[in-house]
């Protein structure tokens, strides 16, 4: 199974899950091979490449910074109104 059609960092599509470190990819100064492989043997794009290093991250952390706001928000009025 090809699981390097990754683009989601959010629960979207299904992952299968397993143990270990892939070899080459001990760490995460191996990224850039990763990367590199992917577009040379897969043809993915410079988007799609953007999305795996971090869009997919940010995107994910900036909606969590909004539910963290809404209920800070909603802790405060409900502690003055009581």
């Amino acid at each position: 199974m090809d699981h390097s059609r990754w683009t989601s960092a959010d629960g979207n599509q299904e992952v299968e899950h397993w143990k270990g470190t892939p070899v080459g990819l001990e760490d995460v100064s191996r990224y850039p091979y990763l990367l590199a492989e992917l577009a040379r043997t897969k043809g993915w794009t410079m988007t799609q490449l953007e999305k795996l290093a971090g869009r997919n991250f940010l995107r994910v952390f900036r909606k969590v910074e909004k539910v963290l706001y809404s209920l800070s928000r909603l802790h405060k009025t409900s502690r003055h109104s009581a």
